[in-house]
């Protein structure tokens, strides 16, 4: 099943966070590279039912994302991951699997699975608060693959991973987008390029690029490298 974005509208009081965006997702991994303020927090926000939109609707077959047969599917980890320092990795896990009323006896072999999968195993008794930056990151990036979600929304996922631990990100990102849906916002250019297979582009809250790589020309690329770069473009590609 696809995610479909119809006329997904959200304003503020000096601000267009989302103006209209429509677009429907498939299995695969999509990139949501762009400048700070450019609306991709507060779009995927509004996929994940945790910001009202103004106006529009999000569905992904027949679900609407206010009803629990959307929030089974869905894994997400926000730009501020909230975690509880005294907890243990493993603790943490679980407490985040009952939140999700997973089952106990398919969490705990599930649990130790993700650790793993992001590299933290040997840390699993550890408690949250000695974590470095990356650490933390990586946890978060575990308890949003907790009920093997069919849409999974990660957003800055990368920011404070090491090369190692990116190219551990990327190596599971591409086996996730096989059999789900995978949106992620991203901020370092080499993750755009190996991880997505197509690319939105968001500027002030309008869906101005929607393609693959090789539907990218130059000016396209320079456009996402100076947003990245420096938080602003003096481009002005043609709007989709």
């Amino acid at each position: 099943m696809d995610l479909h974005i119809d006329r997904l509208s959200k304003h503020y009081k000096n601000k267009i966070a989302a103006d209209r965006i429509s677009l429907s997702l498939e299995k695969g991994v999509h990139g949501l590279p762009g400048a700070n303020g450019a609306g991709k927090t507060a779009l995927l926000r509004m996929i994940c039912g945790i910001l009202r939109p103004d106006s529009g609707t999000v569905t992904f077959g027949r679900a609407d994302v206010s009803i629990e047969e959307y929030r089974s599917i869905l894994g997400y980890l926000p730009q501020d991951f909230g975690y509880y320092p005294g907890f243990t990795a493993e603790d943490f896990l679980m407490y985040m699997a009952a939140l999700k009323e997973l089952r106990k006896t398919d969490t705990r072999c599930c649990t130790g699975e993700l650790l793993s999968i992001v590299g933290l195993e040997a840390h699993k008794k550890q408690k949250i608060k000695t974590f470095s930056g990356g650490m933390k990151r990586r946890l978060g990036i575990a308890q949003a693959l907790l009920n093997r979600p069919r849409l999974l929304v990660l957003d800055g996922p990368t920011a404070v991973l090491e090369p190692k631990e990116r190219v551990r990100f990327r190596e599971m990102v591409d086996r996730l987008g096989q059999e789900s849906i995978v949106l992620l916002s991203l901020h370092i250019k080499s993750d755009i390029e190996l991880i997505a297979d197509r690319i939105l582009i968001l500027k002030d809250g309008r869906l101005i690029f929607n393609g693959t790589h090789e539907d990218i020309g130059e000016i396209w690329k320079n456009f996402i490298w100076n947003s990245l770069t420096v938080g602003r473009s003096g481009l002005s590609p043609t709007p989709i």
